[in-house]
């Protein structure tokens, strides 16, 4: 197993034994860019994980300092806590120790090692999960007494201060509240969420990979939530008791259409219509209506790619591809946009037929390997 195998190569390479902790990547069946306007989402979590492996470091440094080792990468790198780290991806495990010092609580020299098996710039919040893997293992390892929405509001803080993604919540608490085979409804406002148990044993979630990676730190990501909080400022002063989106329906919003940017307006019109998505997903879940769940799909894409504007042509032509072909019941982009996967609810009798008519249509359209993830698998 893995597990073990992480253990060993922590012991061969620090010479000490270590603890493992892992957090689950997250798929979103519906609710896109609705988590920052404290609205409602729909996650699940996957297979594929993000593993730490850690241990005290028993040395006589003056400062911490931190370790991390990657096997995958053949990569080391040291930093302490005065000096951030050159390397992106290391400002993550910085961050963390550093929004856990601003709660009061002090970290020790730590050693590391990391591997994950979630395919990164796919939508499936790899980030994420390295920043919840790595707060529960520092909340055990030093007995910080963080509550697990604390340590999604750490990793969430993260995001936010130290890699500039301006995210909402979320990827963090799909990571440590979600639970296999069903769909977390989750309010972003009160963070109170039900399972949604996903009991389709005919029905398998297939996600295929644009193999167009997107940087969610990049300018469009945060203009989008900027759009949404220029609305929320100009009805606020309209009418009581708006702080955001989510305190609006469709008839509100449009009352004020004359005083809105035209693009900020369409951005907002996605946002309180993909809320009603969810709403309405749950039901159509619970009901097992398989024409609306598609149905439901569809229109959130449009939505994405329309009026949102962060799909991009491989995305649309996956997904169109994926709406011609045999065993699809629903198909949507997913994640923030501007590549990463789509996620496909499809059928199990033709879900070999499936991916390999997609796979071919794919190759031949853009001359790369398809890749592609089955994230629920046929009982």
């Amino acid at each position: 197993m893995i597990q073990a195998r992480l253990l060993e190569q922590f012991k061969d390479y620090y010479r000490i034994y270590g603890r493992l902790f892992s957090s689950p990547g997250r798929i979103n069946l519906v609710g896109e860019h609705t988590d920052y306007n404290e609205g409602f989402v729909m996650p699940t979590i996957t297979d594929q994980q993000f593993y730490v492996v850690m241990a005290k470091h028993g040395g006589l440094d003056p400062f911490p300092v931190i370790r991390i080792f990657s096997p995958q990468f053949n990569e080391t790198v040291e930093f302490d806590l005065f000096n951030p780290p050159k390397k992106q991806w290391a400002l993550y495990f910085y961050g963390v120790i550093k929004e856990m010092k601003k709660r009061g609580e002090e970290i020790q020299s730590v050693d590391l090692l990391i591997h994950s098996d979630i395919p990164t710039g796919a939508g499936m919040s790899s980030s994420a999960a390295l920043c919840v893997a790595f707060a529960k293992g520092l909340n055990s390892l030093f007995n910080l007494g963080f509550a697990p929405l604390d340590l999604a509001l750490i990793a969430q803080a993260t995001e936010h201060n130290y890699i500039g993604v301006q995210c909402g919540l979320m990827d963090q608490m799909a990571s440590l509240f979600g639970k296999k085979d069903h769909f977390m409804k989750l309010d972003c406002r009160t963070y109170d969420f039900e399972q949604i148990p996903f009991d389709f044993s005919d029905l398998s979630i297939v996600l295929f990979n644009s193999r167009v990676k997107h940087n969610l730190a990049s300018s469009e990501y945060n203009l989008r939530r900027a759009s949404c909080e220029r609305v929320v400022g100009i009805i606020s002063q309209k009418k009581e008791g708006v702080t955001a989106l989510r305190d609006l329906s469709l008839d509100d919003l449009s009352q004020f259409k004359a005083l809105i940017d035209p693009i900020d307006y369409m951005r907002a019109e996605y946002v309180l219509e993909e809320n009603d998505r969810v709403h309405q997903m749950v039901d159509a879940i619970k009901a097992k209506n398989l024409p609306l769940m598609g149905k439901l799909m569809a229109a959130s894409h449009l939505g994405l790619k329309e009026k949102y504007e962060v799909s991009c042509p491989e995305l649309d032509f996956l997904v169109d591809s994926a709406n011609n072909t045999p065993g699809i019941v629903g198909a949507r982009m997913m994640g923030g946009g501007f590549g990463g996967c789509t996620i496909n609810l499809v059928e199990n009798a033709q879900k070999e037929q499936f991916v390999e008519e997609m796979t071919i249509k794919f190759e031949k359209k853009y001359l790369k390997t398809a890749l592609y993830y089955v994230t629920t698998r046929e009982k």
